[in-house]
């Protein structure tokens, strides 16, 4: 039973990895999701030539005027180029009140593709909450 389940499991994340388009940031459109409890809207852009990614976010509840500058790196994760990893931090007035450590997720299925940015941040102060923003793209 163990080793037909391996072979599930193994068939499966290979159908996942054939099926991810490579990852071509540049930027990723307004995603929708949550810090922790908190319901955001988050905005990337990707540079390419160094590997840098900035851009913002903002608690719903506060609304756009509210924005968060985002900036940090970025590097491939995977043989197939589907998911990336970022490390950035969030600045408020000039000061560093947080680091995100994230994946950046694509996966294309037919005429659609989902773009997802997963894993966790951690205030200044030390507390840390899971991220899960996410846009689907319809071709």
């Amino acid at each position: 039973m163990k080793k037909f389940l391996t072979i599930i499991t193994i068939t499966l994340v290979t159908l996942i990895c054939s099926t991810a388009a490579k990852a071509d940031p540049s930027k990723t459109g307004t995603m929708t999701g949550t810090i922790g409890k908190y319901k955001v809207v988050m905005s990337l852009t990707f540079n390419q030539s160094n590997h840098t990614v900035s851009g913002w976010y903002y608690y719903a509840s506060k609304g756009p005027k509210n924005k968060i500058k985002l900036s940090g790196t970025y590097r491939d994760q995977s043989e197939f180029n589907y998911c990336i990893r970022i490390n950035m931090k969030e600045t408020v007035n000039g000061r560093t009140t947080g680091v995100f450590d994230v994946d950046y997720i694509q996966q294309s299925l037919g005429r659609s593709s989902s773009l997802s940015i997963e894993g966790f941040f951690t205030t200044a102060g030390g507390k840390s909450y899971d991220v899960m923003v996410s846009r689907d793209i319809n071709y």
